[in-house]
């Protein structure tokens, strides 16, 4: 139960660094 609750825990954090980077990314485009 606790290995799943961590899998998950990573899951959401890595979802959210994903869309920090792309709002990065998306800074960094041409205009």
């Amino acid at each position: 139960m606790l290995a799943y609750q961590v899998s998950k825990s990573i899951e959401i954090n890595k979802s959210q660094s994903e869309i920090i980077d792309y709002r990065k990314d998306f800074k960094n485009w041409p205009e």
